[in-house]
């Protein structure tokens, strides 16, 4: 009710770890409709999906990957919902983000969506030869977001028969010169 009225906002991180203290076998009933309700001010909505990720509320996974898909929602709500995919759903649920990582979003103007739908699927559901296939420089070159992350530990858990797919893609963008 405190973030729906807008009297208090989620800016103060400890606030966020406190959320697993909300857990309880109904939570996901309580969440649900404001997650699912574009009516309801961001605020509530982030904060709800932020609960549901720290609460590990599986019940809303499939919620949740309904909202990261839904190009009508509002952008910063979608990223959030794919955040928190990608840390507790399951991995046929993580399956249903593919699209985000294959296809060009032009709403995603900073990769947020792009690097959880990635962290969400690799290594279970993509190969390094498809990551590479689908690798572009950052969109926002000063940005560290969930794209810059996924590209670094993506790079630290390449294993020796991926190295053919590296350089491959590493002669293609920078003809062959390290960079």
């Amino acid at each position: 009710n405190q973030f729906e009225e807008q009297k208090i906002i989620d800016a103060d991180s400890i606030r966020y770890s406190q959320y697993q203290k909300l857990r309880h076998p109904d939570l996901d009933v309580q969440l649900k409709p404001y997650i699912k309700d574009k009516s309801k001010h961001f605020l509530v909505r982030r904060v709800s999906i932020d609960i549901a990720e720290e609460c590990e509320v599986k019940s809303l996974q499939n919620l949740l990957v309904d909202v990261a898909l839904d190009n009508s929602d509002m952008h910063h709500i979608r990223e959030q919902a794919t955040h928190a995919v990608s840390r507790i759903a399951d991995n046929r649920t993580r399956l249903r983000l593919k699209p985000l990582a294959m296809k060009e979003q032009q709403e995603d103007v900073d990769d947020q969506l792009k690097g959880s739908a990635l962290r969400a699927l690799w290594p279970d559901h993509l190969s390094a030869q498809e990551v590479f296939d689908i690798l572009t420089p950052p969109k926002q070159e000063n940005f560290f977001g969930s794209y810059v992350s996924f590209l670094m530990d993506f790079s630290e858990q390449l294993k020796k028969e991926d190295l053919p797919y590296a350089l491959k893609w590493a002669k293609k963008n920078h003809g062959g010169k390290p960079g």
